[in-house]
């Protein structure tokens, strides 16, 4: 094996490496943003709920938003929509 040669398997395999490193990189990172956006999610919920408590027309103000954005028969059963 040449000098060169050793050189470039040299930095290939540090590319390997930093790649790999990069790649946990991302998707600690998008874990750490799943984390936070279900927080806030459950954070909004919560307060819209103790909100519905005191008034019930937020709920029917609501009812299309939810419509529109809930999309699975769970999540509709459980916020009390039809299951179309």
């Amino acid at each position: 094996m040449t000098t060169t040669s050793k050189l470039l398997a040299k930095l290939e395999a540090r590319q390997d490496k930093l790649r790999a490193e990069i790649k946990a990189a991302k998707k600690a990172e998008q874990k750490r943003l799943d984390a936070a956006h279900a927080e806030k999610c459950r954070a909004l919920g919560a307060a819209v709920l103790a909100e519905s408590e005191t008034d019930p027309e937020l709920i029917e103000t609501l009812r299309p938003i939810l419509n529109k954005h809930t999309k699975t028969k769970k999540a509709r059963l459980l916020l009390g929509l039809d299951e179309g």
